[in-house]
């Protein structure tokens, strides 16, 4: 997230050690800056930095597991961050405003290795579902299980590509052309076949994109009396996670941010000065699918190996980590009393801040995680742990506030 863009910022200062109490709670260091203010000129610029795929060097394990007609192609990569500000005078003396844009659109460039059953293991594995049968590691017997061949085949449908190099997976049954391996296998009889599982590389992409606007009003009313007046808002889209499987598991967060502050300074005497700053912002920053209702509808499940033995790629991507993320709305108000006297720069202050909170972590695990452990336990549609959370809500809100005093000379 831009908490201020490229060109809005005046100055900014970093205090790491030994400052005020005016200007925080928080330790390490503190961190100011200051928005840029119209002038009686008019400025403006334009801007914009770019930096793509071309400029970038190709990386070395991209053909790694390359096969004749599945050749990986470079991924696309893209930063480009520009934008454009413009300040001037409403009334000379009086009246300036400063505005600015400033947008980002950044091509996530992603090598994605996964583990994918083959085409022949994917008809071996609808063929034994109604079947039943025991897995040869452990000598446990697997019930039939047709009612989960139309799951099966959902799953399946949803590889673009199992091409890949063939890899050994522990009791796999078939070769490389997909045909039996001769002989019965037993726990000390285990087969290693290579026909079961290829490992693909594929070039993917994501995209997170931003924009913000800032609007500055600066407002000298009187010899004694100035005021300031700032809005910001920032709409951005992150991608979370990019699934090696399906785009549909991809997850995002669209990060709205808008903040509202001001300033109002009243000079009493030369020696006598008050600054007062009221304020509120509100950002929202949830995590998951886009239209995740239908990712659930196409996919209810999370299926995911726990052991070397089980080789394939997750399929339903991080759907059992959403709903997460949250909704803050923020309420401060701060006021400064400055009195110069002699050699003494006195300061009093109050800050009140108060958080209003959305968590929407207590969603996570409504979506069912099943664990297979070996390559059997997929085969014949068995799980070795199954996991489903039932909060009593998906959603908590929070609220805190504090009211801070200081004085210090």
């Amino acid at each position: 997230n831009l908490v201020i863009g490229l060109d809005a910022l005046q100055e900014s200062t970093v205090n790491t050690n030994s400052y005020a109490v005016d200007q925080g709670r928080y330790g390490a260091a503190q961190v100011n800056y200051f928005t840029k203010s119209g002038t009686n000129e008019f400025h403006g610029d334009v801007y914009e930095i770019w930096n793509g795929s071309l400029l970038n060097a190709t990386d070395e394990f991209l053909h790694a597991n390359d096969t004749p007609g599945n050749i990986t192609k470079k991924p696309r990569s893209t930063v480009n961050q520009f934008g454009v500000s413009v300040g001037g005078p409403i009334r000379k003396n009086k009246l300036f405003f400063f505005a600015h844009y400033e947008g980002v659109r950044i091509a996530i460039p992603i090598i994605a290795r996964s583990t994918v059953p083959s085409v022949a293991y994917e008809q071996y594995v609808l063929q034994q579902l109604p079947q039943g049968g025991t897995d040869p590691i452990n000598g446990t017997v697997l019930p039939a299980q047709p009612a989960e061949v139309s799951l099966y085949q959902t799953m399946f449908g949803l590889y673009s590509s199992t091409a890949g190099t063939p890899t050994p997976v522990l009791s796999c049954p078939l070769d490389t052309s997909g045909a039996l391996l001769p002989g019965t296998q037993s726990a000390s009889n285990l087969f290693n076949g290579s026909g079961c599982a290829n490992i693909r590389t594929q070039s993917l992409n994501n995209d997170d994109k931003e924009n913000l606007f800032v609007l500055k009003i600066d407002h000298t009313m009187s010899t004694k009396d100035s005021a300031w007046y700032k809005y910001q808002q920032d709409t951005g889209l992150q991608a979370a996670f990019t699934d090696p499987i399906k785009p549909i598991f991809n997850s995002y967060s669209s990060q709205p941010q808008r903040t509202g502050v001001a300033g109002y300074t009243h000079i009493f005497t030369p020696n006598l000065v008050n600054q007062f700053n009221p304020g509120v912002s509100w950002y929202s920053s949830i995590f998951l699918p886009n239209n995740y209702a239908q990712v659930l509808q196409r996919l209810p499940i999370v299926l995911a190996g726990g052991s070397s033995n089980a080789p394939f790629t997750t399929i339903g991507g991080n759907d059992q980590t959403y709903t997460q993320g949250r909704n803050v709305t923020q309420w401060q108000i701060n006021d400064n009393l400055i009195w110069t006297r002699g050699r003494h720069s006195m300061k009093f202050g109050v800050n009140s801040r108060r958080l209003d909170t959305s968590d929407y972590d207590l969603g996570e695990g409504v979506v069912p995680t099943v664990v297979y452990t070996d390559l059997a336990q997929f085969t014949y549609g068995a799980a070795s742990t199954a996991t489903e959370a039932f909060p009593v809500t998906q959603r908590e809100r929070v609220s805190n506030g504090n009211l801070d005093l200081y004085a210090m000379d």
